[in-house]
């Protein structure tokens, strides 16, 4: 249970849980809280004072048309602070300091679920990435951002921060069911806590030999963290700097006129190859249960009620020859 002398204020509420969420380690989590809590001081200057129940409906409507008119945002971006703001509203239900009947969202209040928008879809599609595989750049700046990015491809489309951590611990020998010695890369994801176990291919073995070759004293596995010295938030932070650097760097490749992306793929990022996995082995025909496999799509409770593992073995068998 909260401190009591938090019940009452929602500013102080919501610092209360952005300090517990660094305090277990969640960083990213907290900003977007932090960011939330910035945007409802500027939307109103009396937020400070207000109490839980002054978040209703017709003030939840105003704050959507605050961030829609003047702050421009679209329906996506507006999401992730309704979103943030009920979670926040949520956890003091449960906490016992906010009466559910107060609740502003939901089934007779205002409804999240309209902003549920389609986005544009962000692959590279085959025979861009074959392109993409194949050019000589002359650059290692970029040679690095395309051998990142096709990393991140061959196993399963990695995120930047899950890539950015992994450690040469992280790769494992194991016998394989005939008795070969085979390699394995473990990692947990950090969002989900999900343990993925990705058997090393060829591809996938000479992109480690490069990254090996070109940057001999790294303490991680690849060449993103640049400062091994950093923990926490720092790290997290030198994290997200250097995806930064590396979305600037995958751009430049996109407009590369000899490798002729279209006009849609003249802005692509690290969120492009996770992605382009999953559309790869659609066009090779593979099932979407082993891609949902493949991508620990855990949430699809739709597919996996009916299914058993497919694991590990058939996700690498699926994976083999993609480009």
């Amino acid at each position: 249970m909260r401190s009591k002398r938090y019940s009452a204020n929602l500013k102080d509420y919501f610092e209360n849980h952005i300090e517990k969420l660094k305090s277990n380690g969640k960083f990213g989590y907290a900003e977007v809280f932090s960011s939330t809590l910035v945007i409802l001081s500027l939307f109103d200057v009396k937020f400070a004072k207000l109490k839980f129940p002054d978040i209703e409906q017709n003030y939840i409507q105003k704050f959507d048309s605050f961030l829609r008119y003047n702050r421009g945002l679209k329906d996506t971006s507006i999401s992730v602070y309704m979103r943030t703001l009920a979670t926040i509203l949520n956890a003091a239900i449960n906490d016992g300091v906010m009466d559910h009947s107060t609740y502003p969202f939901g089934k007779n209040g205002y409804k999240i679920s309209k902003l549920n928008v389609k986005t544009r879809k962000r692959y590279v599609p085959v025979e861009y990435l074959q392109k993409l595989k194949n050019y000589h750049f002359g650059n290692q700046r970029l040679e690095v951002a395309r051998n990142l990015f096709m990393f991140s491809f061959y196993c399963r489309g990695i995120n930047w921060i899950d890539m950015a951590l992994l450690k040469k611990e992280n790769i494992q020998s194991e016998l394989s069911k005939d008795g070969k010695e085979i390699k394995v890369l473990r990692f947990t994801r950090a969002k989900t806590k999900t343990t993925f176990e990705i058997l090393i291919n060829e591809d996938i073995q000479n992109l480690l030999k490069w990254f090996a070759s070109n940057f001999p004293s790294l303490s991680y596995l690849l060449p993103i963290v640049t400062k091994p010295e950093y923990k926490g938030e720092k790290l997290r932070k030198h994290i997200a700097n250097r995806r930064g650097k590396y979305n600037k760097a995958l751009n430049e490749i996109a407009q590369i006129e000899d490798l002729q992306f279209p006009e849609s793929l003249q802005k692509i990022s690290s969120y492009f190859s996770r992605h382009s996995y999953a559309m790869a082995l659609r066009s090779k025909g593979v099932g979407v249960e082993i891609i949902s496999e493949a991508l620990g799509h855990a949430e699809l409770k739709t597919t996996n009620i009916y299914l058993d593992s497919f694991g590990r073995d058939a996700v690498a068998a699926a994976s083999e020859g993609l480009i």
